[in-house]
């Protein structure tokens, strides 16, 4: 089972619910999906999600980290200095 938006409590308690209905999920289960015999269910508290959303918040404020202040600068200002250059290129020079 996987559980989202609470913690590993929460998680447990929801397992424990389902495996207790269990037994009154297995014969409408079997009958749903015409099964000759009824499935034996079993759950277990499964914290992939929960791992992979951290993996992915640890990718992401290394990213963060790794992009440097000077870059961040440097692309900001360099349109500004191609508009100055734009601004020089006015055309006089091909009448010359």
């Amino acid at each position: 089972v996987a559980f989202y938006g609470g913690d590993e409590a929460a998680g447990e308690e929801a397992v424990g619910i389902l495996s207790r209905a269990a037994s009154r999920l297995r014969g409408p289960l079997g009958r749903e999906l015409r099964l000759q015999r009824n499935p034996e269910l079993r759950f277990a508290y499964d914290q992939s999600g929960e791992f992979g959303m951290r993996l992915s918040e640890i990718i992401r404020d290394d990213e963060l980290r790794r992009v440097p202040p000077t870059q961040e600068a440097s692309s900001a200002g360099s349109p500004s200095s191609r508009d100055a250059d734009d601004s020089s290129d006015d055309g006089e020079g091909e009448n010359d």
